[in-house]
């Protein structure tokens, strides 16, 4: 005990030294720090939110294989998070300490303050304390570790002094309008902890939509969940998707995501629409409104006229009923009850309403909306809660459609509700503040991000200051913080939601945490790519051109005609954006000399005593693939890991001692080489379905006699690898033979970054295809989309099942996304080594048609590479490898020339000089579906002084490469689009 309060008191009196130091140096951008010698070091504290207050040593800290952490006893959470992090993103060993001298990281929780946010860190040579007055505080400073080491095993050393800005730092995600799920909520979540945002405000219940489960009026979300349809591309379009959109949150799965944000630090203010904003509940429940008769959930977005009659005591029983459901699920202080937009027209043509406002001498529509806004409020008040809401809950009338006043002064807001101020100037603002209300500023021309990046560009976001320029002094306590606001109306999709909330909320972070003089713009962008590096391993898809700018591009991404084009998801997307992987395959097979593990191969004879996983990531970086594909279970049943669900696996064998993990081993090596990783699992059959089949060879553990146990073994086996590679790290799924196998939801929780690939699987769908032939090639046009009606159809024979999700299926107007994936061996029909393989070794210019014909036709590409029987790769597969890496690079690594985001159904494009050209390589912005339906290409003859056909197609897609097998010699290309589905969108167009 004595060795801990001398530890302590040495860590806080270095602390307390080193704020003086701080203090006297002055407030100077705080990524910019004197040290003892007077030079200034940059770069050092690249954090988003950047911190307040630091101060370097002259060193690094190094950390150790082995860390022991010494943690307060109420840190219980915050040592885990901790822990994870080290241990699954460091590769660290953790050892748990019982005395804080013996630690290398130490968590100190002293004069513990449940509302206090602050705290220190120190890092220096004897290694790194964290310090606060709460857990939050631990927490926070731990995110501000994460981002210090970056992923590095070195630490500069420096000291800490950090504290929120605002209390009230905070993102709102409009649910009604668009139902995103568990999963989506989540992760914006984790992300807004990452950035020390500490509050979610979850806007639930809207015209468009009620998304909480309310056990005494089921029909909310029964009738209130469901529109028919949804309005597309812009308010008032008159344009619908025909779509029937639904869903809400059960109170269990609310409970869930409250306990969620909790460990995180979150507070979770719920926000019910009170008095406008209500169809959706008179949907399901006529007699709250005042009109009564019937009404449908509204489909188009906008303002609506229904509102509830708060004249009938019924309703306000109601509001009583939701409200003590609420509260018993939120256990934050804080409900928002809407209050903004209220239309008065069915109010003033209600006779219910007229007689009630005769009765209370309320003389106005706006003195009857503070009136019922009042009544919320005091009943919140009694339950133990404070109300919040939008500044129309003053009584202000800010809309155009709004222009009474409130004329009695005893009409006044309840002085402790809080105003989320969204719309109106400086003055509007300083009235509120001047009246006495706490005010979150959430100004909409500065934190809506369902405003495009043209309205409101990053730096805009960056640049918020919730006071404004010249507010008085007196007032600036009343500023309780910020809130960005992502409303969903024309977000139907986590990809689009995602685009406009990254890069944006980590601006808003650091607006709610940062003093102004604190944060600086540029080094703010730089600080900003590390956490970019994050985001996409979590596979989120950010907006990458935040900062540069284009006003048609922006146009062109909201083109309402395109508006009903299927799109990929997120995974799609990133996996596409791979564009080419190796393929391992090497199980006995290999040792038989044969393409089908038969069995008859004894254990003591299975040993691959070659076997290096870092052949195989050199061999795949050096012909620029991004994944590695292994085979890990092929249809003899040999498991490259020790499995529970046999005991043929590489446990049982002599490799390493019987001690060997393959899959172990590939997943260290492809984190160290920076590769993603994908697997190849057989789908073993029940003796049931066999004759059913067609297969060639059977594993082992088909023995089974059921689908059940069948199922059981193969969610075992996904469970026991994506333990072991990580779900990060997977980016695709390959289940071989599934037939009826029922593993979707078990694959989403399992690999939520990857997409899945299966020939005949109905459980879950294919999200890529494979195009029907393994030549390393697709036909041209290559459409990544089909129907959904083809994909899920029952055939009658399984080739008819397993070419609906081949090529043969391709639709471009079709509403279901599924890229392609072209495969081939190295050596020509041969997947597994066998010596006479060798001779059968493609040719890099065979390799360099497969490439063109597959990536330059909207489809991935993956070249197999076969170990031999020692385990080794051939050295010259290895040499074959590099050569069309290096081929590949050639031709087009260095075009003559590019030109990027082109919106015009007609351009040109000027050579640097006349010249014959070998390709044309036309690449799609296909984010946004298959716009592009028919192009051609020209180049201006310079001897015949005319325009003359180089190239023309129909599907662009992510790339589409044509040779030009006999240029003339030209100055300049013409690219016409000559059909087109909304604005063309042109990501870029070389010439090689």
């Amino acid at each position: 005990m004595k060795k801990l309060n001398l530890a302590m008191k040495k860590c806080m009196l270095f602390i307390a030294i080193v704020l003086v130091v701080c203090e006297v140096s002055g407030k100077s951008d705080n990524r910019k720090y004197k040290t003892e010698q007077g030079k200034w070091r940059h770069e050092k504290t690249l954090v988003i939110p950047a911190v307040q207050e630091a101060t370097y040593g002259d060193s690094y800290l190094v950390l150790n294989p082995e860390l022991r952490i010494f943690s307060s006893k109420k840190l219980k959470t915050e040592l885990h998070v901790l822990s994870d992090y080290l241990i699954n993103e460091l590769g660290k060993k953790v050892i748990i300490s019982k005395h804080p001298s013996e630690a290398d990281i130490v968590l100190s929780c002293d004069h513990y303050k449940k509302e206090s946010e602050n705290y220190g860190l120190v890092i220096n040579e004897k290694g790194i304390h964290l310090n606060a007055s709460s857990s939050a505080g631990i927490y926070y400073g731990i995110q501000t570790l994460r981002q210090l080491i970056h992923g590095r095993d070195t630490i500069p050393q420096i000291v800490i002094n950090d504290a929120p800005t605002y209390p009230i730092r905070s993102l709102m995600l409009d649910e009604a309008r668009h139902f995103k799920g568990k999963k989506v909520v989540k992760q914006l979540l984790e992300n807004m902890a990452r950035l020390k945002m500490n509050t979610f405000h979850w806007h639930l219940t809207d015209d468009q939509g009620w998304r909480i489960e309310i056990k005494k009026y089921p029909k909310l979300t029964e009738i209130g969940g469901v529109r028919d349809s949804t309005e597309i591309s812009h308010f008032h379009s008159n344009v619908f998707d025909g779509k029937s959109h639904g869903g809400f949150y059960t109170q269990a799965d609310i409970r869930e995501i409250v306990a969620y944000a909790q460990q995180r630090h979150i507070q979770i203010i719920p926000e019910i629409e009170i008095p406008g904003h209500a169809s959706a509940a008179i949907a399901a429940y006529p007699w709250l409104g005042t009109q009564v008769e019937p009404i449908r959930v509204p489909c188009n977005f906008g303002v609506h006229y229904n509102v509830y009659n708060v004249a009938d005591p019924k309703v306000f029983e109601f509001f009583n009923d939701v409200i003590d459901e609420i509260i018993d699920l939120f256990p934050g202080k804080i409900i928002h009850i809407g209050g903004d937009e209220v239309r008065y027209d069915y109010w003033k043509a209600s006779a219910d309403i007229e007689q009630m406002m005769k009765e209370k001498s309320i003389k106005s529509f706006p003195e009857l909306q503070v009136w019922t806004t009042n009544r919320m409020a005091q009943l919140l008040k009694r339950k133990g809660r404070r109300m919040m809401g939008w500044n129309e809950i003053t009584g202000d009338q800010i809309n155009d459609y709004q222009r009474e006043t409130v004329s009695r002064p005893d009409f006044q807001l309840e002085k402790e509700s809080i105003v989320q101020f969204w719309k109106g100037d400086k003055e509007l603002m300083k009235k509120i503040a001047s009246e006495g209300y706490d005010i979150i500023n959430s100004a909409n021309d500065y934190t809506y991000m369902d405003y495009s990046y043209a309205s409101i560009p990053l730096q805009k976001a960056y640049g918020f200051n919730p006071i404004p320029a010249g507010f008085p002094q007196e007032y600036h306590k009343q500023v309780k913080g910020i809130s960005c606001q992502v409303w969903g109306e024309f977000m139907p999709t986590v990809e689009k939601m995602n685009q406009m909330v990254y890069p944006r909320i980590a601006a808003y972070a650091e607006v709610g945490w940062t003093r102004p003089e604190n944060k600086n713009w540029e080094t703010f962008k730089q600080a900003l790519c590390e956490i970019q590096k994050e985001w996409h391993k979590a596979g989120i898809l950010y907006y990458e051109d935040a900062e540069n700018l284009n006003p048609e591009w922006e146009q062109a991404i909201n083109d309402f005609k395109a508006a009903r084009l299927a799109r990929p998801s997120t995974n799609q997307y990133n996996w596409q954006e791979m564009e080419r992987a190796m393929f391992i395959q090497l199980d006995p097979a290999t040792i038989q000399r044969g393409e089908y593990d038969n069995g008859t191969t004894p254990m003591k004879d299975i040993c691959f005593p070659l076997l290096d996983v870092y052949q195989w990531t050199k061999a795949a970086k050096s012909w620029g693939a991004k994944e590695i594909i292994f085979m890990l279970a092929h249809s003899g049943g040999f498991c490259m890991w020790p499995s529970k669900t046999t005991d043929y696996h590489i446990g049982n064998t002599p490799y390493k001692g019987g001690n060997g993990d393959v899959v172990k081993e590939f997943a260290e090596a492809c984190r160290k080489d920076g590769l993603y990783a994908g697997f190849y699992c057989w789908a073993p059959h029940p003796q049931e379905e066999q004759e059913d089949t067609n297969t060639v060879g059977y594993s082992r553990i088909d023995k089974v006699k059921t689908r059940q146990q069948s199922n059981k073994i193969l969610q075992t086996r996904l469970e026991e690898i994506t333990e072991r590679l990580g779900s990060d790290l997977i980016r695709e799924v390959w289940i071989d033979q599934p037939r009826k196998a029922s593993i979707g939801k078990v694959l989403e929780e399992l690999t939520p970054f990857a997409v899945f690939a299966a020939v005949g699987c109905h459980d879950p769908y294919p999200t890529i295809r494979w195009p029907g032939n393994e030549k390393g090639m697709v036909s041209d046009p290559c459409w990544s989309v089909t129907t959904w009606e083809r994909m899920s159809k029952k055939a009658s024979s399984q080739f008819e099942a397993d070419a609906n999700q081949t090529q043969v299926a391709d639709n471009p107007d079709g509403d279901y996304w599924a890229p392609h994936e072209a495969d081939v061996p190295l050596h020509d029909h041969f997947w597994h080594m066998r010596p006479e393989a060798l001779k059968k070794r493609r040719s890099v210019e065979q390799l360099m048609e497969c490439y063109i014909n597959s990536v330059g036709r909207n489809s991935f590409l993956i070249v197999n590479c076969a170990p031999q029987a020692d385990g080794s790769v051939h050295p010259d597969d290895m040499k074959r490898y590099e050569e069309f890496g290096c081929e590949i690079e050639q031709r087009f690594g260095h075009p003559i020339t590019t030109v990027e985001k082109m919106t015009d159904e007609v351009f040109i494009v000027t050579l640097p000089q006349p010249q014959r050209i070998q390709y044309t390589d036309l690449w799609e912005e296909y984010r946004y579906g298959h716009r592009i339906r028919e192009y051609r290409i020209e180049g201006w003859d310079t001897v015949l002084n005319k325009w003359c056909l180089l190239s023309e197609g129909t599907a662009v897609g992510r790339r589409k490469i044509d040779e030009i097998k006999k240029s003339p010699i030209i100055d300049k290309i013409r690219v016409k689009i000559i059909k087109n589905i909304g604005a063309p969108m042109i990501r870029k167009f070389m010439i090689h």
